[in-house]
C-alpha cells in the first residue's frame, strides 16, 4: 500500500509562511564573524557615495577660501606702515593740498580674515583625511575587524574602520565642530562688513587743513610732507578698498585698490558655498551616525544588547 504524504493547501501555505522563523543551525558559525556583503548593504554603499562627493566638494572650495583670504592678511601686513600722495579738494572744488596719508586706517578688522583662514585649514585636513579612510575602506566597509587570540579560543575587536560605530561617532562630532568654525567665521565676515565706518573725503580735507595750517605756523626751515592717518571709525578690508578705489584723490593707488576690492567680494561671496558644503558634510555625517550600524552578512541589521560589541568591551566564546 502506497504511504500518501500530506501537504498543505497554496493558500494555507502561504499563511503559514508568514510565522515561519529562520533555523539557525549549531554548525553555523557567530553572524558577527562573517565578512560583510557589501552589494547587500546599501548603507554603505550611499555613505561612501555621499561621502566621496561632498568631502570633495569641501576639499575643492576651501582652497579657494584660503588662497582669497590670505591675500586680504597679506595686504593687510604689506600696506600696514606704508603711504601714498592723497590730493585734497578745497571747498570750491579746486584741487587743495597734497598730504602723505596711509595706506590703511587706524582700526581695521582683521580677526575674521584669520578665522576663514583657520576654518578652511580644517576642512582640507579633515576631508583629506576622512576621504582616505573612505578610499581605504572602498570596497568591505567593514564594521569591526576581528582576531582570535592565541592563547585563548576569543575574539576581540582590534581596529575599527568607517562603517564602526566609533568612527561614525567620532566623525559626525568632527564634521559639526567644523561646520560650526566655518559658520563663525562666515557670520564674523558679514557681521563686520554689515557694521564697518565708510569713507569721508571731507574729514581727510579738514585735516588737512589743519596740518597746514599748524606747519605754517612752524619756524622750521624744513618741513617734512605732512602724514595722516585715517581714524574715524573701524572698517573692513572691503569697504576701505573699494570706497577708495573711487576717490578721485587716491588717484595713484586706484587700481590697487580696486583689484583688492574684487578679492575682498569674491573672498566673502565664496563663503557662502562654503558654510552651505561644510553643513551639508555634517548632515551626511548625521544621518550615518544614526542611520548605519552594524550588519550581518547578508546587510540585515543586527541588534545588540551590548554596545560594547562595536566598542571591542564584548568577547565572544563558545560557551
Amino acid at each position: 500500500m502506497t504511504k500518501v504524504k500530506f501537504t498543505l493547501p497554496p493558500a494555507a501555505d502561504k499563511v503559514t509562511s508568514l510565522f515561519h522563523t529562520k533555523q539557525i543551525k549549531e554548525d553555523d558559525p557567530p553572524v558577527f564573524n562573517q565578512p560583510l556583503n557589501t552589494s547587500s548593504c546599501p548603507h554603505h554603499r550611499i555613505a561612501r557615495l555621499l561621502y566621496s562627493i561632498s568631502l570633495s566638494l569641501l576639499l575643492i572650495i576651501a582652497v579657494p577660501v584660503i588662497a582669497l583670504k590670505a591675500l586680504t592678511y597679506s595686504f593687510i601686513e604689506d600696506n600696514r606702515m606704508t603711504g601714498f600722495e592723497f590730493l585734497t579738494t578745497r571747498r570750491n572744488g579746486d584741487p587743495g593740498e597734497v598730504i602723505i596719508m596711509a595706506a590703511l586706517p587706524r582700526m581695521l578688522y582683521a580677526v575674521p580674515a584669520k578665522l576663514a583662514i583657520i576654518s578652511g585649514t580644517v576642512s582640507i585636513c579633515l576631508a583629506a583625511a576622512h576621504l582616505g579612510f573612505v578610499f581605504t575602506d572602498w570596497k568591505k566597509g567593514n564594521r569591526v575587524r576581528l582576531l582570535l587570540h592565541k592563547t585563548e579560543d576569543r575574539f576581540q575587536l582590534t581596529f575599527i574602520q568607517t562603517q564602526s560605530y566609533a568612527f561614525r561617532r567620532n566623525i559626525m562630532f568632527l564634521h559639526i565642530t567644523n561646520a560650526i568654525l566655518v559658520l563663525f567665521a562666515l557670520v564674523s565676515i558679514y557681521v563686520t562688513h554689515k557694521n564697518t565706518s565708510h569713507f569721508r573725503e571731507g574729514f581727510v580735507n579738514f585735516r588737512a587743513s589743519r596740518m597746514n595750517d599748524t606747519a605754517s605756523t612752524s619756524t622750521s626751515t624744513q618741513q617734512s610732507p605732512a602724514f595722516f592717518r585715517y581714524n574715524f571709525g573701524t572698517f573692513d578690508l572691503e569697504t576701505w578698498a573699494c570706497e577708495l578705489a573711487d576717490v578721485e584723490g587716491a588717484g595713484m593707488v586706484r587700481e590697487d585698490y580696486g583689484m583688492q576690492c574684487g578679492i575682498e567680494i569674491a573672498g566673502r561671496a565664496v563663503m557662502i558655498p562654503f558654510v552651505v558644503v561644510a553643513w551639508w558634510v555634517a548632515a551626511i555625517g548625521l544621518w550615518g551616525f544614526v542611520g548605519g550600524g552594524r550588519r550581518g552578512p547578508d546587510g540585515e541589521r543586527m541588534k545588540t544588547d551590548e554596545v560594547g560589541l562595536e566598542m571591542g568591551n564584548m568577547n565572544a566564546t563558545d560557551d
